[in-house]
């Protein structure tokens, strides 16, 4: 599975803003994309997301050149087969699945 991490520019309002004082919708537009890569499992969705939380805080790539994974960034999962994208934001426990 392929992924992506988008990170909000530092001037945006909703930068470390959990899912319940988020002001608006997820908006793509907002956003930059800052690594992808592609992972060797086909894990589930919520098991991949735990993995690259981990990866991004704790084993940073080496070609990695942001800060940690945190609360307000999106990560992009696209299936290996039909490429079909999935949105989750980072939130204070966990992710949320949003539509971009």
């Amino acid at each position: 599975m392929k992924y992506e991490i988008w990170k909000l520019p530092l001037s945006n309002p909703n930068k470390f803003m959990g899912s319940q004082y988020r002001k608006g919708p997820v908006k793509i537009e907002d956003y930059v994309m800052v690594y992808s890569g592609k992972t060797g499992d086909t894990m589930g969705n919520r098991r991949i997301l735990e993995m690259l939380f981990d990866k991004f805080n704790n084993d940073h790539p080496a070609d990695y050149h942001s800060s940690s994974m945190s609360v307000s960034d999106l990560v992009c999962t696209i299936n290996d087969n039909n490429n079909e994208r999935t949105w989750w934001y980072v939130d204070d426990i966990g992710f949320e699945k949003v539509e971009v």
